[in-house]
């Protein structure tokens, strides 16, 4: 037998073994009766919060297109997102980086609320190439829902090469 195939019969049996290890420890849980009621009790959901809706993936992507656009305002796209105006320095980063890219799109799906918060999965498209895949969060403010510093500093290193991180609109 080759050193190959030996380590290759030693990685059958310790899989064996750990596979037969937690087969065992499963079988205990659900015989002893404290463990089984938790394993077999569903995980509690959030508290639903009345009367909210999901924002439509369309108002989100819209905050997304706002954020790239680079014939909005400064202040349009402060508006939308988290940090407002301590991130100016990243929204002007990807206004100044924006026509080296040509048209950004983007694709929201997987939208997800809890409370003031929203996530969903999010694609963005340029001339140049796909984004990888992302999960982007909001928050709404006064009814409006804005991109989070996270996602915005994202954004800017993605297609600006700015260096930001969340904590750059953290109030002082």
């Amino acid at each position: 037998m080759t050193s190959q195939e030996g380590l290759i019969v030693s990685n059958r049996r310790s899989l064996a073994r750990s596979s037969a290890l937690v087969a065992t420890l499963a079988a205990v849980a659900l015989a002893t009766p404290a463990c089984a009621s938790y394993v077999n009790s569903e995980a509690p959901s959030p508290a639903p919060v009345t009367g909210a809706v999901s924002p439509a993936p369309q108002d989100l992507q819209q905050t997304l297109q706002t954020v790239t656009n680079s014939e909005a305002s400064l202040s349009d796209r402060e508006a939308v997102v988290e940090g407002g105006p301590a991130l100016a320095p990243a929204l002007e980063a990807i206004e100044s980086a924006q026509p080296g890219y040509g048209a950004i799109t983007y694709q929201v799906t997987n939208v997800h609320r809890v409370g003031d918060t929203a996530t969903a999965t999010v694609v963005a498209n340029s001339p140049k190439g796909v984004a990888p895949l992302q999960t982007m969060t909001w928050h709404e403010v006064d009814g409006h829902w804005q991109l989070d510093n996270a996602g915005t500093c994202l954004i800017a290193k993605t297609f600006a090469q700015f260096v930001c991180t969340p904590e750059m609109a953290a109030p002082s």
